[in-house]
């Protein structure tokens, strides 16, 4: 891996805070024995690359994290589009300006979802829609109210219909009742009281006329509501009054209160820097996942691997050669014939045959090489070696061979259950894809009906 940046501090991490006395308890246990069995002979080294990795993992997730946070932050501050409460207009056709906004209402800090409009071209009345249109839009003005017998909410006086080339302009009989843009003046209601709305479409040299009789009703507004209903008819009034200037003039008062606005601040970068350090602590942690997966992988890869081990030993053993000999000739032929996959059962023979020339007794190499190898049957067989080093040699061929067809039959025994256990994750998906041949043969059936 090429030291970059991250990985020499990651590396200085490492160094300063997880090697000194003080702080070994930093270094899992169980990481150690993992480590020490996946890579026999190399440990500390591949223990030290292992934990840098994850530090320079953690470090570039947290860097990314920080990086984007900081880019949210700047983009947050950056300068306001409301100032001296006034909002700078788009320009002609550049569309309508949409801003979330708070406004300080006697030292309470409410939120104003402001939308400011293009600056708009002196033009002639808005044309008008078709008589076809009525029942579509007697539903449409009726907005969240059931009936026009019984309005106590605004109307949706709208402009168009999707789907017809008319526009419309609305007249109201009474506008100390009801202005032109739909919404009831609630001061001047009375329940019960009658007037009308009248609709204009046109369209080029069209022109009709749609008069709806309504009846308004109060309506209960908590004091939430009142502030947002007030707020929004001074707002409308400074819209329809600044609508060809080049700002937005925002209001300054609302009932004797000074009214003062800023736009509300953007909080994602407080979400994307919890979620970063969050990810980069679960990556961290999540890695031991890996080793404890890959342990399991080498004990499947061993288990398999028994049987051929015990059964060269015991040709060689047939053949007239010691255990040591036989045992330094199956390592030899493994390092001659070593592909890229390691073979883990070889690579502990070959550990506990440089114990040996080192000068470490049989006995005691084969019981560390079945403690190595850490799985039982491992430990059966450095315990056989071992007792009939004691006792002699003499018919451990014999009882090697005997091994060696025990190991068959546990290896057939062991890919049977892998098997089983591979049939049982299939069989989720399969029920899946037989849901959905199921569906892709009854649905044709049911839509002929």
């Amino acid at each position: 891996m090429k030291k970059d940046f991250t990985y020499k501090v990651a590396e200085w991490i490492y160094s300063h805070y997880f090697l000194k006395s003080n702080n070994k308890k930093r270094i899992s246990e169980r990481v150690k024995k993992v480590i020490f069995h996946l890579y026999p002979g190399a440990c500390e080294k591949e223990l030290k690359k292992y934990y840098i990795v994850k530090i320079r993992m953690t470090l570039l997730v947290l860097m990314a994290g920080i990086l984007l946070t900081g880019l949210l932050l700047i983009s947050s501050k950056v300068q306001s589009p409301i100032i001296d409460n006034q909002v700078v207009r788009n320009d002609y056709l550049k569309g309508t300006q949409e801003i979330e906004a708070q406004v300080n209402y006697n030292g309470d800090v409410k939120e104003i979802a402001l939308s400011v409009k293009e600056r708009q071209y002196t033009t002639t009345q808005l044309d008008k829609l078709w008589e076809e249109m009525k029942p579509q839009l007697e539903k449409t003005v009726l907005g969240e109210n059931a009936s026009f017998n019984h309005i106590t909410k605004d109307l949706e006086l709208v402009k168009t219909i999707e789907g017809y080339p008319f526009s419309i302009a609305w007249e109201c009989s009474d506008y100390h009742l009801i202005d032109s843009e739909g919404m009831l003046r609630k001061d001047n209601l009375k329940n019960g009281q009658y007037t009308e709305i009248k609709a204009i479409l046109t369209y080029y040299e069209y022109r009709q006329e749609f008069c709806i009789p309504i009846y308004l009703y109060l309506e209960e507004l908590s004091e939430e509501e009142l502030f947002q209903r007030e707020i929004k008819e001074l707002l409308q009034i400074s819209e329809e009054d600044t609508k060809y200037d080049v700002s937005f003039c925002l209001p300054n008062t609302l009932n004797g209160m000074h009214l003062e606005w800023s736009v509300k601040k953007d909080k994602t970068w407080v979400i994307v820097f919890v979620v970063t350090f969050m990810i980069a602590i679960a990556l961290y942690f999540l890695k031991d996942q890996d080793l404890e997966k890959r342990l399991t992988e080498r004990e499947g890869q061993m288990i398999l691997d028994y049987p051929e081990m015990v059964n060269k030993l015991s040709l060689y053993m047939g053949a007239g050669m010691s255990i040591r000999h036989s045992w330094e000739k199956i390592v030899t032929d493994y390092e001659k014939k070593k592909s890229t996959q390691t073979r883990y059962v070889y690579e502990e023979m070959w550990i506990t045959l440089q114990e040996m020339k080192s000068g470490i007794s049989e006995a005691a190499a084969y019981d560390r090489f079945g403690k190595r190898c850490n799985v039982q049957i491992y430990l059966k067989f450095s315990n056989l070696l071992i007792q009939n080093l004691r006792k002699g040699s003499t018919g451990l061929s014999v009882l090697l061979r005997e091994e060696s067809r025990i190991a068959f039959a546990e290896r057939k025994n062991y890919v049977r259950k892998k098997g089983e256990e591979a049939g049982t994750k299939l069989l989720l998906p399969m029920m899946l894809m037989l849901c959905l041949v199921m569906v892709m043969i009854m649905l044709p059936a049911f839509l002929t009906f």
